[in-house]
């Protein structure tokens, strides 16, 4: 049982648009520190040796190729991070407005990021908790999902602010799709 325990997991294997590349998430559990950890893989499919692209002790979620296969986005803490394939740092995309972002979808040009995410916090929280105690609320605005665009440079910095695309309490968004023309 431990050694089965002990094994690495392949999970959301995905090939790049171009199709010169492979990514996936490693999957393993960690006994001592009760918790499953998740990190991002890439191999040329022409063969060579898999290559780590996060570490740590905080788990990747969703991932996204960008259109050109140049570049990964990934999220891990509902923060957006880039890498670019080739090599290189990753870097947290800075998004003005939501928060926990999950779910990314390039638009087909690579010129947006669609994703979804809660509304960003506002000072109503706080106020409450200084008049009513902590607490916990259950369905208010904030844990809404609602979808969002977020237009990007070339070098996949953010391109202005973010844009809610949904909003409201009455509804929350569980998936999407982006059309074939970005509309």
């Amino acid at each position: 049982l431990d050694s089965f325990l002990d094994m690495s997991i392949v999970r959301n294997a995905e090939i790049s648009p171009p199709g010169t590349h492979v990514a996936w998430k490693d999957f393993r559990n960690d006994i001592e520190e009760d918790r499953q950890i998740e990190q991002l893989s890439v191999a040329a499919v022409d063969g060579g040796e898999p290559i780590r692209l996060t570490r740590g002790e905080q788990s990747v979620g969703d991932y996204e190729w960008s259109p050109d296969g140049r570049w990964l986005l990934f999220t891990r803490d509902g923060a957006v991070h880039v890498l670019r394939v080739a090599g290189g740092a990753a870097f947290e995309l800075e998004l003005e407005g939501p928060e926990v972002a999950r779910i990314l979808r390039f638009a087909p040009d690579g010129r947006a990021l669609f994703f979804l995410a809660g509304a960003e916090e506002d000072d109503w929280a706080e106020a409450r908790e200084e008049s009513f105690g902590d607490y916990t609320v259950f369905r208010e605005e904030g844990d809404y999902a609602h979808l969002w665009r977020q237009g990007l440079d070339a070098d996949m910095d953010a391109d202005g602010d973010a844009e809610a695309l949904t909003e409201g309490e009455n509804f929350s968004v569980t998936s999407f799709a982006v059309s074939p023309d970005g509309a």
